[in-house]
């Protein structure tokens, strides 16, 4: 039997039986929603019909559950992870869904209240009103180390070694199965043979793309200090997993026995700390990947502040309306950076629309929507959306 995966990453969750269009309540995409584990046959009114030749399976993910208990989450990339599939099959459509059982999920789901921190709400340790004064901003340090990296795989899903593998901005990633969609497994890229040594991860991106090679295309960001102990590097890598393509399952090894690590790229000041941040980029031919770095920046000491205060990770990253975006170029044959830079206006992106190479002008030519500011982070918190959404 010939199994056509079509697959689309996404940030909405809605009911089944949910009549109401999105532009007349985007409400409906912040309600937590039940699990549909086994498929269910659609059955509300189509226009035209569905092919009996068309076959195969839609995944999305995106938030599904936005509270436990009396908690609630405060920014869209924190509630709990939810992958949904469409599947069609002789002219008929089936639905269904499930949480991402992630370790934070089942920790939230035992304890009924969330438990961990995420990107953009804050939880205070256990215990807090016994901890001494002098000793909880320590113990807050502590409780944000335990909290991250986050397994909540919130953000994407591509079709990866025979799973549906799921992805946030994290070296942390969850196997899903493509027909059940019960998460099977926890994977930690880190844990890959060939990571390199010395190399701390901190953000992976979660938009990858695969290629015609049936290669999937990712960057990360970390700190190095392998040979700088007391002077640690930021540096941006690419990961690269091999035979993603492959239709059959793979064991949690052999697809870390694929993923590989490329060269380094360094901040042009070594004693720049900063982090710069993307949050996409762009396959402009089949042998060169584009990364907009745009003017937010990831900076390290804030980490240490914001734990003391008990303020969420997100308060680290910060809009530099004096840095310059730039673009760099990378060689996925060499696995190596191209030299030059290209300097950019102050801005802030996010999805780029497409990019190809122009064979006459020889040059590459990226499209994509830039942001003169970081507010589309900022509108990400649920508090400001109050004014712009209705909830029913």
């Amino acid at each position: 039997m010939n199994f056509l995966l079509l697959i689309f990453a996404g940030i909405f969750c809605s009911d089944v039986n949910d009549d109401i269009s999105l532009t007349e309540n985007v409400g409906r995409a912040y309600q937590s929603m039940s699990e549909i584990p086994e498929p269910v046959e659609l059955k509300t009114e189509i226009i035209g019909t569905v092919p009996k030749w068309l076959f195969g399976s839609l995944y999305r993910n995106g938030p599904g559950k936005f509270e436990y208990g009396n908690d609630t989450f405060k920014h869209l990339f924190d509630p709990s992870a939810m992958i949904q599939r469409l599947h069609f099959e002789d002219g008929r459509v089936f639905y269904q869904r499930k949480l991402i059982k992630s370790t934070h999920t089942l920790l939230n789901m035992k304890e009924k209240r969330i438990v961990l921190t995420e990107m953009g709400t804050w939880t205070e340790p256990e215990n807090t009103d016994e901890i001494h004064a002098e000793d909880i901003s320590k113990e807050r340090c502590k409780h944000l180390l335990n909290s991250f990296p986050t397994d909540n795989t919130v953000v994407s899903v591509f079709p990866i070694h025979g799973w549906i593998v799921a992805f946030t901005e994290s070296p942390i990633i969850t196997l899903n199965d493509r027909i059940t969609l019960e998460t099977e497994h926890i994977l930690d890229i880190r844990n890959a043979p060939a990571f390199p040594e010395g190399l701390a991860l901190t953000t992976v991106l979660a938009h990858g793309v695969t290629d015609k090679n049936g290669d999937f295309w990712t960057f990360a960001t970390g700190v190095w200090t392998e040979q700088f102990p007391f002077i640690p590097k930021v540096v941006y890598l690419a990961v690269k997993i091999a035979n993603a393509s492959k239709l059959d399952k793979s064991s949690p090894e052999e697809i870390l026995e694929n993923i590989s690590f490329s060269d380094f790229l360094f901040n042009s000041n070594v004693r720049d700390f900063k982090m710069r941040y993307f949050h996409s980029f762009v396959q402009a031919s089949e042998d060169f990947l584009i990364l907009p770095f745009t003017s937010v920046e990831i900076q390290p000491d804030a980490i240490l502040n914001s734990c003391k205060n008990g303020q969420p990770p997100i308060e680290m990253m910060n809009f530099n309306k004096n840095a310059d975006g730039f673009y760099r170029i990378f060689d996925k044959k060499t696995m190596k950076w191209l030299p030059k830079e290209f300097i950019s206006e102050t801005n802030f992106q996010m999805h780029p629309i497409q990019g190809f190479y122009d064979r006459e002008s020889e040059e590459f030519v990226l499209d994509t929507l830039e942001i003169m500011n970081h507010d589309m982070i900022q509108e990400k918190v649920f508090s400001s959306m109050i004014s712009k959404f209705s909830i029913v």
